[in-house]
């Protein structure tokens, strides 16, 4: 059968083992082939293989395509990888995600491929989007979507029960899981069913189990046994709640209110005050009224008479009395007691002593009610009644107290008696006094006279003649009757004429031109001196009592006074910096003027000066110190203080968009239009506050934004780099909405009644605020912003403020002016 050329073979060749067949052109059946066995091999590479126009029909046996063992009726590859079975099954190889084991010609990426035990996978360029798997051991079939790396629970996933009771869906921490109705159809969601869940015994009342493991979002209505729900939630039927109900979002004090079952004592309950609008009933209310307010029920608010008040009678209730007896009551609260109504019984030990110093000038006690006797050491009192101080409770008495005539008392005490008041007679032997009666001293109580006390005018006839005494001086001297032994000194006035050759030892009151010009001994001390005549080395010392006023400032030779001198005008640079004290003050009032220059000095204590600090502003200083304090001239006189690394003001400011905050308040304002983001997920920072540190923060931003298109909607961030307890944030603006939210932010608000107010809420740090806001009424337009909240720090960072487009590679970006306010609370 071999030949040259020998394209057709017009015959029926049965082949019942082996055969090789060669040829150029290979093998044309045009009936039919039967073997048992048969094998073809194409001998040369020219050989294009052979060709079958009717069909080939293999009796027994396998057919294998690219192996010599076909596993199957029919197999193709080394391995038959690829099989059909004898129940005209067909098998393909596992494949993977990258070459699925069905793909397509012109697609050879996408396609179905065996992911694993019961699980088939669908890839699409390459990668799995889909598995489809049964786990027959929990009895579910499970599905997971999305970028799948290897199926688990965590993954984007649903499970439906096998015997099609259950659906579960499924996704990965901090997913979500999304029923989307398309924009073109109006119904809502709806989950039916009359068997009960997995875990219930199935009743007629209780209908299929939905269960979410996590958050949901509805963005309508949701209704519980109604299909037309007109509310957010929506029940037809009772609410049962095992543990409480709480209002709000749950943040800050909401997370505090909240009603649940006070099982204990059969009733509902709720946590803080209740504020009910409009009417309230009830059978009993507790409590003790105190904060009630516009109850019709009575007494309050019920007609009560004049003069009235209400009393509880004895079935318990209110009832109008008329005020009477000895107290009443007027109609603007004043009380008052009848006279003669309080009686010595009801006063009866029942004054304090400390309340009896309130007695009035127009009410005091009577002298006839106070009883006779002595009051106590200490008492001190104006009004005595007659002989009620006795004579031991006087221990002294004042002279101009006295009037009358003095009973028969002891005078030796008395002081600034007048002659008039003294009796005529003789004083005691030892008594001294400088006024005496005339005729008062006799004769024998003179011992002697001064006689500096012998006035002028006394006859010389009455002086005895005779010799005076060797002490006596007198002034007129009988001729020839002083003697030489008698004249101890003579004063110079009495001198007249040229001394003879004395000795002036006992001279005294010489004047000036009495003595000649010379030098006076060294141990001689002279009250007054000539001109130049007192030698430097004569001086021993001067007293400083004995230096008068008037001594120039020249004559004072520079230098620093003792440490105990006080000196009240001071030369200059007379007194040297180690002079004074630092642990002593100086008093203000010694610093005179306006524009005091203390210079760079320390202070302790207190420091009050009246009329204010003056002080120059100046440049920073280059090389400053912690705790230094300046007046920045080049930032426009902003007082300023040294932290030990930045100058800080109060409040601290950042000029662009980073900058360190201040300890407790922090003023921040873009200086440039910030870089635009583009993309859905968040963007860099576009404001950054760095050091932010422990503690609980408020912040406000007050943002102009734009956006590239009308319908490109912006998004919030905000981050901290540190660590955070908890922060809640919340951003606004005017949007174009009349009477219904449309989330497109509004830059003219021009109607009469103007726009709603729209917001959005969030609590995660570095994540969309709410979510992205629908669009703004004019692109590449400045649209207001408010995004404010508190933060609590727990580990210093820094501070971000990050924004997200709606629409991918539309842009978004924050505007030059706008600003932050960052305060610490605490």
């Amino acid at each position: 059968m071999n030949g040259v050329d020998q394209d057709i073979l017009p015959v029926t060749a049965v082949f019942n083992s082996s055969a090789t067949i060669t040829g150029e052109g290979g093998l044309l059946v045009t009936y039919g082939v039967s073997a048992a066995t048969a094998a073809f091999t194409a001998q040369s590479a020219s050989v294009p293989g052979v060709t079958i126009s009717s069909g080939l029909i293999v009796s027994a046996g396998n057919v294998g395509i690219g192996t010599a063992g076909p596993s199957s009726l029919f197999s193709v590859g080394p391995a038959s990888q690829f099989q059909v079975n004898s129940s005209g099954y067909a098998f393909i190889p596992d494949g993977t995600a990258s070459t699925p084991a069905l793909s397509f010609s012109n697609n050879t990426n996408s396609g179905f491929y065996l992911k694993g035990s019961n699980k088939i996978g669908l890839a699409t360029g390459g990668v799995s989007n889909f598995i489809f798997g049964n786990d027959p051991i929990s009895g579910y079939s499970d599905i997971w979507a999305g970028a799948i790396a290897s199926p688990s629970d965590t993954n984007y996933s649903w499970q439906t029960k096998n015997d099609g009771t259950e659906i579960w869906f499924g996704a990965p921490a901090g997913g979500y899981i999304f029923f989307t109705i398309a924009n073109a159809q109006t119904g809502p969601l709806m989950i039916k069913g009359t068997n009960a869940g997995v875990g219930y015994t199935p009743t007629a009342t209780i209908p299929v189990l939905f269960s979410v493991n996590g958050q949901s979002y509805f963005a309508g209505n949701v209704g519980v046994g109604t299909t037309t729900p007109g509310a957010k939630l929506d029940v037809s039927g009772v609410i049962r709640s095992t543990y409480s109900i709480a209002p709000g979002d749950g943040s800050g004090f909401q997370s505090n209110r909240y009603m649940y079952d006070d099982s204990a004592n059969y009733r509902t309950a709720f946590s803080s005050n209740v504020y009910t609008v409009g009417y309230s009933s009830a059978a009993k209310y507790y409590g003790d009224g105190s904060g009630l307010s516009n109850i019709a029920a009575s007494p309050v608010g019920s007609a009560l008479a004049n003069a009235s008040i209400w009393v509880g009678n004895a079935s318990n209730l209110a009832a109008a009395v008329a005020v009477t007896g000895d107290v009443t009551i007027s109609n603007s609260g004043v009380t008052a007691i009848g006279g003669t109504k309080v009686t010595s019984a009801m006063l009866a030990g029942s004054i304090d002593d400390s309340k009896l110093n309130q007695i009035t000038t127009g009410n005091k006690v009577a002298t006839s009610a106070i009883a006779n006797g002595t009051l106590g050491a200490s008492v001190i009192a104006s009004s005595i009644a007659v002989n009620a101080v006795q004579d031991a409770s006087i221990v002294g008495m004042a002279s101009s107290k006295l009037s009358g005539a003095l009973p028969a008392i002891s005078g030796a005490a008395l002081t600034s008696l007048t002659a008039a008041n003294i009796s005529a007679g003789s004083l005691g032997a030892s008594v001294i006094a400088s006024s005496i009666a005339v005729n008062a001293v006799q004769d024998v109580s003179i011992v002697g006279v001064s006689g500096s006390k012998v006035g002028s005018g006394v006859p010389a006839a009455n002086i005895a003649a005779g010799s005076l005494g060797g002490s006596v001086i007198a002034s007129s001297i009988a001729v020839n009757a002083v003697q030489d032994a008698s004249i101890v000194g003579m004063a110079s006035s009495k001198l007249s004429g040229a001394l003879p050759a004395i000795s002036g030892a006992a001279l005294t009151s010489l004047t000036a031109a009495n003595i000649s010009a010379g030098s006076l001994g060294a141990s001689v001390i002279a009250s007054s001196h000539a001109v130049g005549s007192v030698q430097d080395s004569a001086i021993v010392g001067i007293a400083g009592s004995k230096v008068g006023s008037g001594v120039p400032a020249v004559n004072i030779a520079a230098g620093s006074l003792g440490a105990s001198v006080i000196a009240s005008s001071i030369a200059v640079d007379a007194i040297m910096d180690e002079n004074v004290d630092p642990a002593a003050a100086i008093a203000p009032s010694k610093i005179a003027g306006t524009a005091a220059i203390l210079g760079a000095n320390t202070f302790t204590g207190k420091q009050t000066m009246s009329g204010g600090l003056l002080v120059t502003p100046a440049a920073l200083p280059g090389s400053p110190s912690s705790g230094d304090i300046a007046i920045d001239s080049g930032d426009n006189n902003t007082l300023k203080w040294y932290d030990g690394t930045v100058w800080r003001e109060n409040p601290q400011r950042i000029l662009g968009n980073s900058g360190a905050a201040g300890p407790a308040m922090t003023w921040q304002v873009l200086t440039g239009d910030s870089a635009t983001c583009t993309t859905t997920a968040l963007c860099a920072a576009v404001m950054t506050t760095t050091g932010v540190g422990v503690g609980t923060w408020k912040f406000i931003y007050t943002l102009i934004y734009q956006t590239a298109n009308t319908g490109t909607g912006i998004a919030f961030a905000l981050n901290h780099t540190g660590t955070v307890g908890k922060m809640r944030a919340m951003w606004r603006n005017v949007t174009t909405g009349g009477t219904a939210a449309t989330g497109v932010g509004d830059s003219v608000a021009t109607t009469n009644a103007g726009q709603l107010m729209e917001g959005k809420s969030g609590g995660t740090i570095n994540a969309i605020i709410g979510s992205a806001s629908a669009g703004v009424d004019t692109a590449n337009t400045d649209i207001l912003a408010v995004l404010e909240g508190l933060i609590v720090v727990t580990a210093m960072g820094d501070l971000q403020l990050k924004l997200g487009s709606e629409v991918a590679a539309s842009a978004v970006k924050i505007m030059a002016d706008s600003t932050l306010e960052l305060n610490k609370i605490e």
